[in-house]
């Protein structure tokens, strides 16, 4: 985060809300984070203020506030929990509830909309952003940028309703990886592997082969052809893998439905 911005607030500490949290205190050390929330977390960093009665956030002028709770949590927040985030540049990761309905409920049109993923538990989220550049200037949407930096790398988007296609892909993107190694996974144990060795193969596997994607400038294609040698092992198994675009069927329909389901939460968030 900015030097500039010396005070957060962030509403909800669940497990995303406490990434969030982890992410930038190690990132900005120097900016004073109130949290409020009612299931009083215990937090392990001393230096931030936890309150669990609204009544304490009265006054409090926050740089930037973030919403990390449920969105039919949100509909029941306490006045003086909006007031503070009309106070600041508030930026909400609740999936589904878009700028318009942030900006009434709290007053202020400084709303920002921002969605990780779970990687952003161990510092690797690809997040994504969206902000009115009418209502949002270049320092606010650099203090954006530098507290969701604590937790991996953003993007901003230009449009909102480009959220909805991000969030089938990165937002649901780990499933699908996590499915497609479950499944090398058990394919290793039926080659005769015992389960630990399966897992420690594939995992380190999955994980090289994605470093040399962000390593080299090559494409995901151009990788591909490396490693399948004609005649080869690899090019034997993709023939299997990718006949008759099996492959790239099955993603495109995962991602459809993905995306159809984020539009209707954006539609009826819950």
């Amino acid at each position: 985060m900015s030097s500039k911005t010396s005070s957060a607030l962030l509403i909800g500490c669940g497990n995303m809300g406490s990434a969030i949290l982890y992410g930038a205190l190690k990132s900005s050390p120097e900016t004073r984070f109130t949290v409020y929330d009612p299931s009083d977390p215990k937090l392990q960093d001393a230096s931030v203020r936890v309150v669990s009665d609204p009544a304490e956030l009265v006054g409090l002028k926050p740089d930037i506030a973030i919403v990390a709770v449920k969105p039919h949590h949100f509909d029941t927040l306490p006045q003086e929990v909006l007031s503070a985030l009309g106070n600041a540049v508030t930026v909400s990761v609740m999936a589904g509830v878009n700028t318009a309905t942030l900006a009434a409920r709290i007053g202020s049109s400084r709303v920002v909309r921002v969605m990780p993923n779970i990687a952003a538990m161990i510092g690797q989220s690809m997040s994504v952003g969206f902000a009115n550049p009418a209502a949002i200037d270049a320092a606010s949407r650099t203090a954006v940028e530098d507290l969701f930096a604590g937790i991996g790398q953003f993007h901003w988007l230009g449009e909102e309703a480009d959220i909805d296609a991000a969030t089938a892909i990165a937002g649901s993107g780990p499933g699908f990886v996590f499915a497609f190694a479950e499944q090398m996974q058990n394919a290793a144990c039926a080659l005769g592997f015992k389960p630990e060795d399966a897992s420690r193969l594939v995992t380190q596997t999955m994980l090289g082969a994605a470093m040399m994607m962000t390593a080299r400038d090559r494409t995901p294609s151009d990788l591909k052809r490396m490693v399948a040698s004609p005649g080869g092992t690899t090019q034997e198994g993709l023939g299997v893998l990718v006949s008759g675009d099996a492959l790239q069927n099955l993603l495109a329909e995962g991602t459809s439905a993905a995306l159809r389901r984020a539009r209707e939460l954006s539609v009826n968030p819950q």
